[in-house]
């Protein structure tokens, strides 16, 4: 049997770049404490990028290495993980 770290990885490993997870989706894995441990840990490794608290992007990967998404991306995914209305400021437009 998996333990929660693998597991937890082995999902963010399978999830798009540039997504949005926080760690409420996992506690049906185990205890917030633990959940909360794991994503910190994943972060400081570069596993992560955390963009506010209890909100953590998948970073892009290239052949230059990992950064994180563009902020379109990002709020692309955050509004709709929250189903709220995003549109862009008048000078964008």
């Amino acid at each position: 049997m998996k333990s929660l770290t693998e597991h937890i990885h082995e999902i963010v490993k399978n999830t798009p770049e540039g997504s949005v997870l926080s760690p409420r989706e996992f506690l049906h894995l185990g205890s917030r404490a633990a959940i909360d441990q794991v994503f910190s840990r994943l972060a400081k490794q570069g596993e992560l990028f955390r963009i506010a608290r209890g909100l953590y992007a998948v970073p892009v990967v290239s052949r230059f290495g990992k950064r994180p998404p563009s902020p379109q991306k990002l709020l692309s995914s955050l509004a709709e993980k929250t189903g709220e209305v995003t549109v862009s400021h008048g000078a964008a437009a």
